[in-house]
């Protein structure tokens, strides 16, 4: 279906006429440090809120650590706001998608532990590879 309502842009401007925003920026590991460079969702978020309507939603799609939402989440969401980010996902719902409700703090960790589990899946299956790899091929008959 294309009904046209999805739009990419570097341009924060563009912004401005949508009242559903995904921010979804890379989240690198600070050099020398343990913990998450956040510049680029500082600097995202920064750039989109002269563009922000009160009954906007900004949709946070980076990996976090847990309590970054609090640092630049002015108020609690709404009803107003849940009602939005349904509209957006009606088709995954309709066809029964489960639909978790969580705090931010939880859907926070949720991210880091589901990206966790990734790597983990993708380091597991380099090694079976890597041990495919080391026995000697059979010809085909």
């Amino acid at each position: 279906m294309a009904w046209g309502r999805l739009r990419f842009s570097t341009d924060m401007a563009d912004a401005a006429d949508a009242q559903v925003h995904f921010v979804d920026v890379r989240t690198p590991q600070k050099l020398g440090s343990h913990s998450a460079d956040l510049r680029y969702v500082d600097a995202a978020v920064s750039a989109l809120l002269p563009y922000l309507r009160a009954d906007d939603l900004a949709v946070g799609k980076s990996t976090v650590p847990v309590g970054t939402v609090a640092q630049v989440e002015p108020g609690p969401a709404g009803g107003h706001l849940t009602q939005l980010l349904n509209e957006v996902f009606a088709l995954a719902l309709a066809a029964q998608t489960p639909l978790i409700v969580t705090d931010f703090a939880t859907a926070e960790l949720v991210k880091v532990a589901a990206n966790a589990f990734l790597a983990t899946k993708i380091s597991c299956i380099s090694a079976t590879s890597e041990i495919a790899d080391s026995f000697p091929r059979v010809p085909k008959a």
